[in-house]
């Protein structure tokens, strides 16, 4: 009978394979001897796995509850996107726009840049998942090895959730917990 890996295992298999530093790990050290199943995240030991990689800050989620407030929730999530870059992309002055009926204009700078998505929020207070999937590839640099990547398990996509790393770590990592990562080209 194989043992539940813990907490721990997780973490020192993202730090051997550089997906993450032991100082940035330290985050989750009241969890490390915990057994897997008791982080939560997830109904099988490969979610929960992705969900301390979330906690590592080398993955995030775009939430799909509801948010007390879009424009919130959306710098929210591009907060945690760019803490998984350690700096490598910036987005800021996020606001959206009123577009058309039942769209509207998401607006922010990316490193910089100007960048506008239309987006659509389901009963108001949705944040739009699909810009995310579409356009992960821009939070990159060419000359950086370190890509986005989807999550898939049992050959069904985790929605709204990406990791961030080299590819080669991100495979080893997905062969040791069950998880395919669908790596996102340099944008």
């Amino acid at each position: 009978m194989a043992t539940e890996p813990t907490v721990r295992d997780v973490v020192d298999s993202a730090i051997t394979l550089r997906l993450v530093t032991a100082e940035k790990a330290a985050v989750l050290s009241d969890w490390s001897d915990r057994p897997l199943s008791e982080y939560g995240g997830g109904d099988t030991e490969a979610e929960v796995a992705v969900g301390v990689l979330i906690g590592l800050q080398v993955g995030f989620e775009v939430h799909s509850d509801d948010v007390d407030d879009l424009v919130s929730g959306y710098k929210g999530a591009f907060e945690e996107l760019t803490a998984c870059t350690d700096g490598l992309v910036t987005v800021a002055d996020v606001e959206i726009v009123e577009a058309a009926k039942g769209y509207d204009v998401l607006r922010f700078r990316l490193n910089g840049e100007l960048v506008e998505w239309t987006v659509e929020h389901r009963g108001g207070d949705y944040l739009d998942q699909m810009p995310f999937f579409e356009n992960m590839d821009a939070f990159t640099a060419p000359a950086v090895p370190k890509r986005w990547a989807l999550i898939d398990i049992d050959g069904e996509p985790l929605p709204g959730r990406y990791v961030f790393g080299e590819p080669a770590a991100l495979h080893a990592f997905g062969e040791r917990f069950g998880i395919t990562f669908e790596v996102y080209p340099a944008g």
